[in-house]
């Protein structure tokens, strides 16, 4: 065994790769498992971002699209509470503005039509 190989310095160096964390905390106890940030969250607050996303863009072209998706979507981000409501916040003004978007996009084709 050669003289940087000893039993004390293997040891030292692999209870220090198993204190940390793979997201560079350090674990309180060793075998400790880190919380995934996928755990703190709601299932409902990304659904609600993407619906406003997509509602925006479907309501530019087919308004009746828009207005679904933002309803369904506005659901979604006020049933959501806690610590993740920033986000349930920015879902929500996503899902209003895709409502907003599609009955503006509604009067100005009965206007036009009408005209």
């Amino acid at each position: 065994m050669a003289a940087t190989d000893s039993p004390d310095s293997t040891t030292r160096t692999h209870e220090a790769e198993q204190s940390w964390g793979t997201t560079g905390r350090r674990f309180e106890r060793p075998g400790e498992i880190a919380a995934s940030p996928a755990a703190t969250s709601s299932g409902t607050s990304v659904p609600a971002i993407v619906l406003g996303i997509v509602g925006i863009i479907g309501g530019l072209f087919i308004p009746i699209i828009g207005l679904v998706l933002g309803i369904i979507g506005l659901v979604l981000a006020r049933s959501v509470g806690g610590p993740v409501a920033q986000r349930s916040k920015v879902g929500m003004y996503l899902c209003i503005a895709a409502i907003v978007v599609s009955v503006a996009n509604w009067i100005a084709t009965v206007i036009l039509v009408a005209s």
